[in-house]
């Protein structure tokens, strides 16, 4: 059994087994999604072969790979929309038969099963002793009028802009009562909301009663990982005239090509079930750099010197393009920089020895919060990483005669821990 299939270019083949409608075990490896949603099809390679083939619930029974467990049934789920904008306006559940891998919570004197279908819709599933597998229902809907003339001929409609009653079908906790008779857990049973935790409490107090149960369900966590980082910062200065009516712009002009020094520590949460792809980067940094730039402005020279330290809160979130050791990713955000010092000296006409024509003139400036939108792009290889990063600064520096803004592009370099 199995159909022929290609490897996928990013594919994550991990150690598992297929179990056969003859209960034959076929050791091998399954390519591993790290699945949101239940699996329509699996792709498996046999221990020391390359060849892949292709297993559905139609040719196989269940398999298993990084301790998750999947078996394929053929079960009537319910199938009302979940859209708070398009529910149903009937308590009665819809029921669908369909042909599906579900995920195994729980093996025991009773079964508990899950499945997250194509609309995101929960699902859980009951199986007691050798009875078939039934899911429990749970179904929210709107408590319409029936003679009322919105609802007439349509039994979904569109709520965005009417305002009814939400109800809620609790079928399920009769099921429990009815399915597992244990007049001990009814208390339990009334008060548990339709979650895996809730019922996994439930099941696994109604195995215990008799014996052990083993729990297979995968608790998804946030991954964080600390990590510092520092590079260099070249910082580009674009300079415009305030009045050009009167004062005209800057020309001639010439800054130096000297890069700042940057570093910082920061934190990067990964979300579940992304195969580590997205992630949330919260980085704490420092930033300083000094330039020199010459002009001519109304035909006198002017030679300015910028040195600026900045305090940096950036939050970026990142997406990495493949799954692979070496991972490449973008990135975008928001940078928030606490002004620690801005000084900045300006000569006018230094090289003349006319003390009307030469100024010397110093300015200070610190304590401003400014924010900027940066994005990057960047490799990643185990735990070290290197990154291109372009910041638009939202801030003007004012001087007599023009303002300054400016761009920076960032070399990174990074280690996790």
């Amino acid at each position: 059994g199995g159909g022929l299939g290609m490897v996928s270019a990013q594919s994550n083949f991990k150690k598992g087994y297929v179990v056969m409608f003859a209960h034959d075990t076929i050791n091998g490896y399954i390519d591993y999604r790290n699945w949101s949603k239940n699996p329509k099809e699996i792709q498996f390679k046999k221990e020391g072969e390359q060849q892949v083939r292709i297993f559905s619930p139609l040719n196989c029974k269940s398999f298993q790979v990084e301790n998750e467990i999947y078996e394929g049934h053929i079960v009537d789920v319910e199938n009302s929309p979940i859209d708070i904008n398009h529910l149903s306006v009937t308590s009665k559940p819809a029921m669908i038969r369909d042909t599906v891998f579900l995920s195994v919570f729980l093996r025991g004197r009773a079964n508990l099963y899950y499945l997250k279908d194509e609309i995101d819709k929960t699902h859980l599933l009951i199986q007691v002793g050798g009875d078939s597998v039934v899911e429990l229902i749970h179904k929210k809907y709107y408590v319409v009028d029936s003679k009322d003339s919105l609802i007439q001929n349509q039994p979904v409609i569109d709520f965005s802009e009417t305002v009814y009653p939400m109800g809620e079908n609790n079928f399920y906790k009769g099921q429990l009562i009815a399915y597992l008779k244990e007049e001990n857990l009814r208390s339990l049973i009334e008060k548990a909301r339709y979650c895996d935790t809730d019922l996994i409490k439930i099941i696994r107090k109604y195995n215990n009663t008799i014996g052990t149960d083993k729990i297979y369900k995968k608790n998804y966590k946030i991954e964080i990982k600390p990590y510092i980082c520092a590079g260099i910062t070249n910082v580009s200065l674009v300079f415009e005239g305030i009045n050009s009516s009167s004062y005209g712009s800057p020309s001639n002009i010439n800054s130096e090509n000297k890069p700042g020094i940057n570093a910082g520590i920061g934190l990067e949460l990964f979300f579940p079930r992304s195969e580590k792809k997205m992630s949330l980067v919260s980085e704490l940094g420092y930033l300083k750099y000094n330039k020199t730039t010459q002009l001519t402005m109304l035909y006198h020279q002017h030679q300015i010197s910028f040195s600026y330290q900045f305090l940096k809160s950036t939050n970026l979130l990142r997406y990495a393009l493949t799954n692979t050791k070496l991972r490449p990713y973008i990135e975008g955000g928001i940078d928030f920089a606490y002004l620690l010092g801005e000084d900045i000296t300006r000569l006018i006409n230094p090289d003349s020895n006319d003390p009307v024509l030469r100024i010397n003139e110093y300015f200070h400036y610190k304590g401003k919060l400014e924010f900027k939108a940066i994005a990057g792009i960047g490799l990643k290889y185990s735990c070290f990483n290197l990154e291109l990063r372009k910041e638009n600064w939202n801030c003007d520096t004012n001087l007599s005669y023009y303002k300054i803004k400016s761009h920076a592009l960032s070399l990174v370099a990074g280690f996790a821990f």
